[in-house]
């Protein structure tokens, strides 16, 4: 089902694709993981790569479908997308798995603070993946400091949760995933 809706997606849009990602996206089973293969993927869905514009192509993936899309404008509970023709369609925020807009990926995983649970499940940045281990940015309001904070959790590929970065564990991670040392890491209780 989801490479039919991606071989009918690449047909209603093959005026903008090149063959390369036509074939590509005609005989791919596996979702797009890496932000590398994200950008690759996105290179060849131009006919004209030398003039590649990350903002032209997003990906939205839900449960059920693939939508290669121009615009995403994210609202507090949908998530309205424009097509190439101008189409529009609404959909409900916690139906969106991941997003691919502007060479990031965004994907639903589980909310943890203080490395306990929330239950809830919300968008996340892919920071930076490196052989089974993902970093995450978690954007969010933390009412003990009166402020939006970002939260780095690493994750392995499989979704399972390893930890947060904190102050004590910052340098060693930092350097293992090739990070910015400037990223700012608080301690929180």
């Amino acid at each position: 089902m989801k490479t039919l809706s991606i071989l009918i997606v690449t047909l209603f849009f093959g005026m903008y694709f090149s063959k390369a990602a036509q074939a590509y996206l005609h005989v791919s089973s596996s979702p797009i993981d890496t932000i590398s293969e994200f950008n690759q993927i996105a290179g060849m869905l131009v006919k004209e790569p030398n003039k590649f514009d990350q903002n032209f192509i997003n990906i939205v993936v839900t449960n059920e479908d693939t939508l290669v899309c121009n615009h995403i404008d994210v609202n507090l509970l949908n998530t309205e997308i424009v097509f190439a023709n101008g189409e529009s369609k609404s959909l409900r925020n916690k139906e969106i798995m991941k997003v691919y807009q502007r060479g990031q990926i965004f994907e639903r995983k589980p909310a943890y603070i203080n490395n306990e649970t929330t239950g809830q499940n919300v968008m996340m940045e892919l920071v930076k993946d490196r052989f089974n281990l993902r970093i995450y940015k978690y954007v969010r309001y933390d009412l003990n400091v009166n402020r939006i904070v970002d939260d780095y959790l690493i994750f392995r590929k499989d979704g399972q949760y390893m930890l947060r970065i904190t102050p004590d564990n910052k340098d060693h991670l930092i350097s293992f995933f090739g990070l910015n040392p400037q990223i700012e890491i608080t301690e929180r209780d």
